[in-house]
């Protein structure tokens, strides 16, 4: 229910505006066509911004995978974040339900579906609906059972690696959940299959930067 709902409000958000048809929206714009512009050298082969480590590699790969490089293409994008801006509802759901209950969790998520911050940023192909998407996933992995054990502690670093990946920031955020996961899990293994997962997430793009 909350999914639909947060995909009925992206949706008619998008649709109703005279933007429906640009690669962006005029509500945020951000670096979409910048993140487009290195999709685009992405499928011909090259490396955008010669290779430094300007912007996080995430968002143009993830472009580059579901967009033809054509303007016949914005739709298919758009939509793209339309359905990962409508599954954070969910996922923070999942997220705050073990820790808060079923009343508290449904009204935070229910804000994150339709307020006009989280909206918004759902109708841009930029790096924070898919960046916010794997953290609340990671962080529900966390938070679902009573204490995190090594699987869970290795999956939250891989997600939370991949958010990075899209949004550098979030590491900030990342370390803080790593105190958590020390201190909920009462024991070193969790912590440090999360930070075997972290590492392998972030290696690949720092041995290439």
């Amino acid at each position: 229910m909350l999914f639909l709902l947060a995909l009925a409000v992206r949706v008619v958000a998008w649709r109703a505006t005279p933007d429906a048809a640009w690669p962006y929206s005029a509500l945020y714009k951000g670096d979409a066509l910048v993140f487009l512009e290195q999709a685009r050298e992405l499928q011909q082969g090259r490396v955008p911004e010669l290779g430094l480590p300007i912007h996080p590699p995430g968002t143009p790969r993830l472009l580059a995978l579901a967009w033809n490089g054509e303007s016949s293409g914005f739709a298919a994008v758009r939509t793209l974040w339309v359905l990962l801006g409508a599954l954070s509802a969910p996922l923070l759901f999942l997220a705050a339900e073990p820790g808060f209950g079923r009343r508290v969790a449904a009204v935070a998520a229910g804000g994150l579906a339709s307020l006009h911050g989280s909206v918004s940023l759902s109708l841009s192909p930029g790096s924070e609906a898919p960046a916010l998407v794997l953290l609340l996933a990671g962080l529900a992995v966390l938070a679902r059972g009573p204490a995190p054990g090594l699987p869970a502690g290795a999956l939250f670093g891989l997600l939370a690696g991949l958010a990075c990946l899209f949004r550098v920031e979030l590491g900030l955020a990342v370390l803080l959940l790593l105190a958590w996961l020390a201190w909920r899990a009462r024991r070193p293994g969790p912590t440090l299959a999360a930070v075997a997962g972290l590492a392998l997430s972030l290696a690949p793009w720092h041995l290439q930067a």
